[in-house]
């Protein structure tokens, strides 16, 4: 099997073009893919630091939510050149009430010449939906479900052969969550499993979550270092592919 490094932060509206920039380049040490979301506002800025250092920049007109890769340099082994087949962005459900579209960035990926194809998919699902010890039902929580069975149906239309970073919402340390994820998505392996860390991804919760479909097994996610200019905490997952 081939292993492959894929790194995820949930993004800041309003980071600065050089916090974006620090935060690719910690990312880039730690990965071969990076995962991004609430990242309109700076898609040109990702896009400059993904030509500067060399890296495949996915993240169409107007898309929130984007994805990078290695591209034309070499990974770790020294065998690997990256290769986008198709991407696109799918509207996952009915807008929130603000009006914004909720929507999952992907792209369909060669990472290695010895591996089958991988789509790696990007999303940000609505908040206030989480309750203590159920969703809290009201609009956000029907756009909510609406979004999980859009983000599995762009998973089955990739014959579920996909990695699915998304910023839930939804805070894996309650024992209603962790129940509902395993039936919500019993045919994926989550990266957030077993004894989970002290570190969370926001403010000690555990919100942004990665599960791996089929023909592929993922490490235990690790929470990686606070980055400047940003809420969430960023974290590190080994794929096999």
């Amino acid at each position: 099997m081939v292993q492959v490094w894929q790194a995820h932060l949930s993004g800041r509206y309003d980071a600065t073009r050089g916090q974006w920039w620090n935060a690719l380049s910690y990312l880039s040490e730690q990965a071969d893919v990076i995962t991004l979301t609430e990242g309109l506002q700076a898609r040109e800025w990702i896009a400059e630091w993904a030509m500067a250092h060399g890296w495949e920049h996915v993240q169409p007109k107007g898309a929130e939510n984007g994805i990078l890769f290695r591209g034309l340099e070499r990974d770790r082994d020294g065998q690997r050149d990256a290769a986008v087949r198709a991407e696109g962005v799918t509207e996952l459900s009915q807008r929130l009430p603000s009006g914004k579209r909720v929507t999952a960035t992907w792209a369909k990926v060669n990472l290695h010449q010895r591996a089958r194809p991988v789509a790696f998919v990007v999303a940000h699902l609505p908040a206030k939906v989480e309750g203590r010890s159920w969703f809290a039902r009201g609009r956000h929580y029907a756009t909510h479900v609406q979004a999980v069975r859009g983000l599995k149906r762009v998973a089955a239309e990739q014959n579920r052969r996909v990695s699915l970073t998304f910023d839930a919402n939804l805070n894996l340390r309650r024992p209603w969550v962790r129940a509902w994820e395993r039936v919500a998505f019993r045919r994926y392996q989550p990266a957030w499993r077993g004894r989970l860390p002290e570190a969370g991804t926001f403010k000690g919760r555990i919100i942004d979550w990665l599960l791996v479909g089929r023909g592929i097994r993922c490490d235990q996610a690790e929470p990686l270092r606070r980055i400047d200019g940003f809420d969430h905490r960023p974290f590190v997952v080994t794929l096999r592919v």
